[in-house]
């Protein structure tokens, strides 16, 4: 996969931080898209067996049924990686007490 950016960034997650990820990914309420969820799994397995990652074989996964689009595949990274960031802004806004009191006071 080569969207080097994002899977540098879950590379460098610990171990918590990835299963809180995974957690966040799995959550009805932030997440909606199954196909993102899947995803998630895969990456998830990949990166605890420090395996490469390979578009072709994930688009295969989600889509067993499907011929190899890179244009679906890079639209579903997108996604996935928007959730991420959404991930890290929560769990930074969570880790500051202040944060959190300044926003329940408005």
């Amino acid at each position: 996969m080569n969207n080097v950016r994002f899977f540098q960034l879950l590379s460098d997650f610990t171990q918590q931080e990835l299963k809180n990820w995974h957690k966040f990914m799995h959550s009805p309420f932030f997440q909606q898209n199954t196909k993102v969820v899947l995803l998630s799994d895969f990456l998830m397995e990949k990166l605890k067996k420090k395996q490469a990652l390979n578009k072709e074989e994930a688009l295969q996964i989600l889509f067993p049924r499907e011929k190899y689009d890179d244009q679906k595949m890079r639209l579903l990274i997108s996604y996935t990686f928007r959730a991420t960031e959404q991930y890290l802004a929560i769990s930074n806004w969570l880790a500051s007490p202040d944060k959190v009191a300044v926003h329940l006071v408005d």
